[in-house]
């Protein structure tokens, strides 16, 4: 559910659950289709999410190479979704059900897998959806699974990539492929020679709790700056005020404010250039190893095992329990720590960042070591096409 609110998370539970259920026992379990011509994802929110099904994608193309891929998104994700190689994407108006379900209803495939981890209403939709054949998870204390042909469990001892591998599960498909995002060159006017990117901003429910503290921002920028780098700050619209707060604060020339500048393509050029990212776990952190350049993620509430950055070229500073990695499914904040991110120094950032920038070559991922060298067939398109995956 996008974004969802806490009233319709209230609903989405308690009027969901009994949904699916009825849906579950008043429909007989379909088959899956043996050759597949129209295959759909759902994921109708989330950036970090959408940017990892560009793997999921690849690994689809390899089974199923006839077969057009249909992407249903929401809005808050649709720029993110026509990056990750799609050969249809659907925009969705998730947040109005009848609307909704008459758009998936235009566009039937065979088979829909939906990644949505824990909102019932997604299940329902997906069931309604004359869709062949759907799998989806079954997510424990969520109750989803009943509106599925074939429920796969979601697991939390696994990263979130696993788990979308997972849904492929019933096809016989093993994933392989890890996201990749080829995207056009796009360096920043403004600044001159080797740049680095910092995305200090999260969004989301409790965003700031994810969120490094300024000072530490400014000290790491600095240190930057020291080297030689010139360093850009990312981050939304509403994110434009506060990055120019910390550029005044780093009180120097060679920090540009780039917050709420270009749409995703645009972001995605500007990561694609630059020497390296240091970001708080969110979208753009995803975006970042996806198109190949050395990443740092840092997780405090999150946990790097589950949404760690995934790439031949990340790694991640992290705050180990009972501090921090309390994050299953993005909302498990009740009776945990508010500062997590505290508990991560400069010192530590740093020491990671001069891996990156020495030996950025070596893989470094929470996803199982045997699929890590997939990433490398993925690669930056520096010819201007601009054409995802």
């Amino acid at each position: 559910m996008e974004r969802a609110t806490g009233t319709m998370k209230l609903l989405d539970r308690y009027l969901g659950i009994p949904a699916v259920w009825l849906l579950g026992v008043s429909r007989r379990k379909r088959c899956l289709p043996s050759s597949p011509a129209r295959i759909g994802l759902f994921k109708e929110a989330c950036i970090g999410d959408t940017v990892l099904l560009a793997g999921i994608i690849k690994d689809l193309r390899f089974f199923f190479p006839k077969a057009k891929i249909v992407l249903f998104a929401g809005p808050t994700n649709t720029g993110i979704a026509t990056m990750v190689g799609a050969d249809e994407m659907v925009e969705l108006p998730v947040t109005h059900p009848l609307r909704c379900l008459a758009e998936m209803r235009k566009h039937p495939v065979d088979l829909l897998l939906d990644f949505g981890q824990w909102p019932r209403i997604n299940a329902i939709y997906s069931r309604l959806s004359r869709a062949g054949c759907v799998i989806g998870f079954s997510t424990p204390g969520q109750f989803r699974h009943y509106a599925y042909d074939f429920a796969v469990e979601h697991q939390d001892d696994r990263h979130e990539l696993e788990n979308f591998r997972a849904l492929l599960s019933p096809l016989d498909a093993p994933g392989t492929h890890l996201p990749s995002i080829q995207t056009k060159r796009i360096p920043p006017s403004g600044l001159s020679g080797k740049y680095v990117v910092c995305h200090p901003w999260p969004g989301g429910t409790l965003s700031e709790v994810r969120e490094w503290p300024e000072s530490r921002w400014v000290q790491l920028i600095r240190r930057f700056r020291e080297m030689g780098f010139s360093v850009c700050i990312t981050g939304g619209r509403a994110d434009r005020v506060r990055s120019e707060s910390l550029v005044d604060r780093c009180g120097q020339d060679g920090v540009l404010n780039l917050a709420g500048k270009g749409d995703l393509a645009v972001v995605a050029g500007l990561l694609a250039c630059a020497e390296c990212v240091v970001s708080v776990n969110t979208g753009v952190m995803h975006l970042a190893a996806a198109v190949g350049v050395p990443t740092l993620g840092l997780n405090g509430p999150t946990a790097e095992h589950r949404w760690g950055p995934v790439g031949a070229h990340v790694a991640s500073v992290s705050v180990p329990k009972p501090h921090g990695g309390y994050l299953n499914l993005g909302f498990e904040y009740e009776g945990q720590p508010r500062d997590p991110m505290e508990h991560i120094e400069v010192d530590q950032v740093w020491a990671k960042v001069l891996n990156l920038l020495t030996e950025g070559a070596r893989p470094s991922t929470p996803v199982r070591s045997d699929l890590r060298m997939s990433a490398l067939t993925g690669t930056v398109d520096a010819s201007g096409s601009g054409t995802p995956k």
